[in-house]
């Protein structure tokens, strides 16, 4: 601690110094690059020096650097700290645009920290209104990328999928435009929230950092986007069926068999342990991973608590996991747990298969029955679940005429991920007669052709009717208007077509492609 007040005083008198001899656009610059961010590694130096703030009516002017360097350091920032800094912060200035979006984001990280994520969600909401009613953004613009991926995190931590891919994308066209380092970055958290989803969708090949840990600053926001993007890589992986680039990924960041420093991804430090679980599912040491998800739940509580997204979507792979291992009432603890949280399909997926697996045919018609209650599910989950309800009684007997369809539609959605989840009785009852149900990584959707349509784009497809317009068609499919005429337009391009009509023609090709 005398150390620390020491290193404030010091620190201090050399803000003090260079006061005299500097401008105040300068001294801001100063603050930022130099002996501020290395002021973050000693927690106690960062209080003296706030508790000094008060007094000091010449600091005033570096108030915008702190909050640069508190958004942008390489460092964790204690979050007592910061709380602290915002109420000198708002007693002591009259914030414009810039700041308060500055205080607003400081607040939703402290509260993400805490595992407050409902109201993180809030505050994501406050960002947005401040951004959407904002006359003029023009002082702004290279600080939005970081303002919507941070609502865009929020949004996600409470499975809020849609929302969250819509500030990511959001992001990335405003990083897009201004040549923002961010854009990369944010394109990365698109596709995270399309591997979450397992949709199978084609994607173009897009520049990968390699993340080399920054020396001496492990936390610091560009290192922790870069391992999203190879994160996202993994998961997209894994959902093709491509185990080994899967397991690459997370070894390039240093996640080796007993698990390494997940910590060092922030609030993201779920995601390689959700990938590990689904490599484990299909080819590992599943006891192994029991052990390290557990473990995992339990060091990063609050923040997997019950109003967590990560947590639910965690405890649905132990949950699977545990079934694996033929611990079906453990399983089933896990998922009580897990229902008390965010209602992903992954969780409905998973205590599904357990009734399914377990013959509580009354439990899997219960749990179907309420599924409409939840939105947003995804659609493979669902095209899965009711799969099992059809063979449910007769697991082992050749389904009807009509599933037939039903089951390509499964295949062609979900990529061939699903038919690794389904018990192996289910997936060769749920085979067209004659044949073979396709191994994990197999068949035409496994790898698809950027030529054809996207899943969401054939959901687009399926759902559009004559008298349709975009704002019908975004209210019927929970989109924003924007999406819709994107998503249009983007159908057209790829098939050639000019209008609803043209398209109409190509739908039924589309819809059921040959086998």
């Amino acid at each position: 601690m005398d150390d620390s007040r020491g290193r404030a005083a010091r620190l201090l008198a050399e803000i003090e110094e260079i006061r005299e001899s500097t401008a105040e656009d300068r001294l801001a610059g100063f603050l930022d690059t130099s002996y501020f961010a290395a002021c973050l590694l000693v927690p106690d130096a960062l209080e003296e020096l706030l508790a000094a703030m008060p007094s000091r009516p010449d600091l005033l002017g570096a108030r915008n650097a702190l909050a640069r360097t508190f958004l942008h350091a390489d460092a964790p920032v204690p979050v007592h700290a910061s709380v602290q800094f915002g109420r000198w912060y708002a007693q002591t200035t009259s914030p414009g645009l810039r700041d308060r979006l500055g205080m607003l984001l400081l607040r939703l990280q402290q509260q993400t920290f805490d595992g407050r994520h409902d109201l993180a969600v809030r505050t994501a909401e406050e960002l947005t209104v401040e951004l959407n009613s904002a006359p003029d953004r023009s002082g702004i613009q290279d600080f939005l990328p970081a303002v919507l991926i941070g609502v865009g995190s929020a949004h996600l931590q409470v499975g809020g999928l849609d929302a969250a891919v819509g500030s990511y994308r959001s992001a990335a066209r405003l990083a897009e435009a201004g040549s923002h380092p961010a854009h990369e970055h944010a394109e990365s958290f698109v596709e995270l929230v399309r591997a979450l989803r397992a949709d199978g969708c084609p994607h173009e090949a897009r520049r990968r950092i390699a993340p080399a840990h920054p020396r001496g600053a492990r936390s610091s926001l560009l290192w922790i986007w870069s391992c999203v993007a190879v994160l996202a890589r993994g998961l997209r992986s894994l959902a093709a069926g491509d185990l080994h680039t899967a397991q690459e990924s997370l070894e390039r960041l240093g996640l080796g068999p007993e698990g390494g420093d997940v910590d060092a991804l922030g609030q993201y430090w779920w995601v390689p342990l959700h990938l590990r679980a689904g490599i484990a599912l299909r080819r590992g040491d599943r006891d192994r991973e029991v052990h390290l998800l557990r473990r995992g739940l339990e060091e990063h509580f609050p923040s997997v608590g019950p109003t967590s997204y990560a947590g639910s979507l965690l405890r649905a792979d132990l949950a699977d996991l545990l079934q694996a291992c033929h611990a079906d009432s453990e399983a089933a603890a896990v998922l009580d747990e897990a229902e008390r949280g965010v209602p992903t399909s992954q969780v409905l997926a998973s205590r599904a298969r357990l009734l399914h697996l377990t013959g509580d045919d009354a439990g899997l018609d219960r749990l179907l029955e309420r599924t409409g209650r939840f939105h947003p599910l995804s659609s493979p989950q669902l095209d899965v679940l009711r799969l099992l309800r059809r063979h449910a009684r007769l697991p082992r007997q050749a389904p009807a005429a009509e599933d037939h369809d039903l089951w390509r539609a499964v295949m062609a959605r979900a990529g061939d991920l699903e038919l690794s989840l389904l018990p192996a009785e289910v997936a060769a009852a749920s085979a067209p007669d004659g044949e073979t149900p396709r191994p994990v990584g197999s068949g035409p959707f496994s790898r698809p052709d950027p030529a054809h349509l996207s899943r969401a784009e054939r959901d687009l497809v399926a759902t559009l009717r004559a008298d349709d317009t975009i704002a019908s068609v975004a209210q019927r499919m929970y989109l924003s208007p924007h999406t819709v005429k994107t998503r249009l337009r983007d159908i057209y391009r790829k098939l050639g077509v000019h209008s609803k009509e043209e398209l109409f023609e190509h739908r039924g090709a589309l819809l059921h492609p040959p086998p």
